[in-house]
């Protein structure tokens, strides 16, 4: 047996199949099950939630990101004028602020290794002073 059939239980074609494309079979299924998963909780997404989801993905991808955490969405929900955020912000005044701050955030270089966003946030709002 080879060490991927060691640890999931396959048949010998599908083993064999793996072996020659020399694919790794639980990173493969992890993939499959991961989407299926967003894919099933997103069954009832609305058009707009759809389109907010696809901003996320290409703001993400616009700043060189290999992955859409909850700041490309907030982002994307800000940039969506008819969203109940963005709207509260606008009617608030803080919209454009917000959104330059979470801009700023993600491309900050701490963005990149772990760090407290509250600090950033909090170094931001001294420079404004």
């Amino acid at each position: 047996m080879t060490p991927v059939e060691d640890r999931i239980s396959m048949s010998p074609n599908l083993a064999r199949l793996i072996k020659d494309f020399d694919g790794d079979l639980p990173a493969s299924a992890n993939r499959i099950l991961t989407h299926e998963l967003v894919m099933g909780a997103l069954d009832g997404a609305t058009p707009r939630l759809q389109r907010v989801l696809m901003a996320a993905r290409r703001i993400a991808r616009d700043r060189g990101h290999a992955h859409v955490g909850c700041e490309h969405v907030f982002l994307a929900i800000l940039q969506d004028q008819h969203s109940i955020p963005a709207q509260i912000l606008e009617a608030a005044g803080a919209l454009e602020e917000t959104s330059r701050k979470v801009q700023h955030l993600i491309s900050s270089e701490s963005y990149a290794r772990p760090s407290n966003p509250v600090e950033e946030v909090a170094g931001l709002e001294s420079d404004n002073n």
